[in-house]
């Protein structure tokens, strides 16, 4: 994955992330029935778990390109 699509990928996330936020804002300015609350409260709830696991994945793939690299590095001094 290229630096470009990482940051489009991370973009997209925070948006998304954004995008939550600002529903769950105007969810609960207005009034709603308790099923429907919780049920709104559970979805923002996987969505934040949802966008924490794709970073927690772009990470450790970044992490093991950065790895690959420096033992790549290391072999070629030898």
């Amino acid at each position: 994955m290229s630096g470009i699509e990482r940051v489009w990928l991370l973009w997209i996330m925070a948006q998304s992330l954004a995008d939550d936020g600002r529903h769950w804002l105007r969810s609960s300015v207005r009034r709603r029935e308790p099923a429907q609350g919780l049920v709104e409260y559970a979805f923002g709830v996987i969505s934040v778990v949802a966008i924490a696991v794709g970073f927690w994945a772009l990470l450790q793939v970044a992490m093991n390109a950065v790895g690959q690299r420096a033992v790549t590095a290391v072999n070629d001094v030898k």
